[in-house]
């Protein structure tokens, strides 16, 4: 996923570098912009422990359409975020019970990682989606050094959805001597909500700005981690 933002952020930086100038001469219309943001997840289980900085990015690509002459614009088009949930839990899929058939009947859930198994180096979900953004725009005037304040609108469609786990033990990890480091990634989840909508807000002065997103509708289905949901929080760096 790393490698798709940065493409993408590329193909924007240079598709749209040759209209800079205008852009400069004119007033920025805040087309390119990049959050960086923590994911502050509520409703975890008691059980378990999540990171309190969970990293995750968000580039946007938006037009923005004034509002007759007013301070006043509106503004779409699309964006890609990834969101990221750190903690001391696998999500694994879990037979309810043994069956003949196959599939095995069950679901995916998070599930502990014991202290039996080792050293937990890294352990993560990620979750990427393809948004659709939509804002409503105040700025004061069209001055690089601007206030701003937006609020908007997001539906997502989840594009990409993996797990990465990293577990050291000298011991042997899982029981076995001869395995003491153990790497895995699972790309094939289940029990996630393909779509996703939520509100989003930015507020500051001139290319730096504070961003908020939280959704309103669930990031898991069918488990029993449904009511867990992710409030982000970071900086927007708006590049023109």
């Amino acid at each position: 996923m790393k490698r798709i933002l940065i493409v993408l952020a590329a193909f924007f930086v240079l598709t749209f570098s040759v209209k800079a100038e205008d852009v400069f001469m004119t007033g920025r219309t805040d087309r390119l912009m990049i959050d960086l943001f923590t994911d502050f997840w509520s409703n975890v289980p008691s059980s378990m422990d999540v990171y309190t900085i969970n990293r995750g990015v968000n580039i946007s690509m938006m037009q923005d359409f004034r509002l007759w002459r007013s301070s006043f614009s509106v503004a779409t088009g699309l964006g890609i975020a990834s969101h990221n949930l750190y903690s001391d839990h696998f999500y694994k899929f879990t037979p309810i019970h043994e069956s003949s058939t196959w599939p095995q009947p069950g679901q995916f859930d998070f599930s502990p990682i014991y202290d039996t198994y080792g050293e937990l180096k890294k352990n993560k979900l990620n979750l990427n989606y393809l948004n659709l953004p939509f804002e409503f725009r105040y700025r004061n005037n069209n001055l690089s050094h601007t206030l701003r304040v937006y609020a908007g609108l997001r539906l997502g469609f989840l594009i990409n959805a993996h797990t990465k786990t990293h577990l050291k033990n000298a011991n042997g990890v899982f029981g076995a001597g001869t395995q003491t480091e153990w790497k895995y990634k699972e790309h094939k989840l289940g029990n996630l909500e393909k779509f996703q909508f939520g509100v989003t807000g930015r507020i500051g002065y001139g290319r730096l700005n504070l961003f908020a997103y939280m959704p309103l509708t669930n990031v898991f289905e069918g488990n029993n981690s449904t009511e867990m949901k992710p409030f982000s929080i970071g900086l927007t760096f708006i590049v023109y």
